[in-house]
């Protein structure tokens, strides 16, 4: 969900992770953008809004499983110094 008011300054990256190949990196599977919500209140009133993310698992990964998923904030430089007002929910894997 998201409260947050500003256009296209944060992005959220998931990278998927396999807990037994210690120094193994995380694969990436990308970044998306959380949209903005409505602006028709006022500042500070924003109503929350439900957003769904999709990440495809691409042809590139090198792990064949994983057991551990990471979610990291991307904020852009404008809001270095302000905290999203955006929580993640829950996750739904959808078999391909």
């Amino acid at each position: 969900t998201t409260a947050d008011r500003y256009d296209s300054t944060v992005g959220i990256d998931l990278l998927i992770h396999d807990s037994a190949k210690a120094g193994h990196p995380p694969d990436l599977l990308g970044r998306q953008l959380v949209p903005p919500v409505d602006r028709s209140g006022k500042f500070g009133a924003e109503k929350l809004t439900s957003v769904t993310l999709t990440y495809p698992l691409g042809p590139n990964l090198t792990l064949t499983r994983f057991d551990e998923l990471i979610a990291v904030y991307k904020m852009a430089s404008i809001r270095a110094d302000q905290a999203p007002r955006i929580g993640i929910d829950r996750f739904v894997f959808v078999p391909r």
